[in-house]
């Protein structure tokens, strides 16, 4: 992240923090966007596991490690956010981190993806595509820019967010 985009989210970070705090609620996600010029987008996305697969805790089975194989194939980093095909942004990187707290079994999944964008000037909307096949209710949204700061809550009815 650049200077100011840090400078940025850190100015949102009591906002975040409410967030962070019930971070693991059954049914919601945050997703944090940053959107640095000229032509990079970053994207962290943080959802209990329970979302998407019948447990929390680290798999000891073979059919809860596939589970979380099909997980990872189910949120294909081309399609888990897209961007309006002016923009033309594709994939440059993606992490993904299971996060286990032992003491309340409670297991989250934690997304790192970098898009790289020809035309970030023509950024008009970014569709959040995390709701299929899942128990997702709600999506609290923090993005981030040189011209925009502001905060988002999405719904499977409503999940396109427009930027212009």
């Amino acid at each position: 992240m650049n200077t100011w985009t840090k400078i940025a989210f850190l100015s949102l970070f009591p906002f975040i923090s409410s967030f962070a705090h019930d971070a693991h609620v059954h049914g919601e996600a945050t997703l944090n966007i940053a959107i640095e010029n000229p032509n990079k987008i970053e994207v962290e996305i943080d959802t209990p596991l329970i979302n998407y697969i019948s447990f929390e805790h680290k798999p000891t089975t073979k059919e809860e490690e596939n589970e979380l194989l099909n997980l990872l194939l189910l949120l294909s980093p081309s399609d888990v956010i897209t961007f309006n095909n002016e923009a033309t942004c594709e994939i440059k990187s993606f992490e993904h981190e299971f996060d286990y707290d032992h003491e309340h079994e409670h297991g989250n999944l934690e997304l790192e993806l970098e898009y790289n964008c020809q035309n970030l000037d023509q950024l008009k909307n970014i569709t959040i595509n995390l709701f299929e096949e899942s128990h997702l209710q709600k999506i609290n949204v923090q993005l981030v820019s040189e011209q925009i700061q502001k905060g988002y809550v999405i719904t499977p009815d409503q999940k396109v967010i427009s930027i212009k």
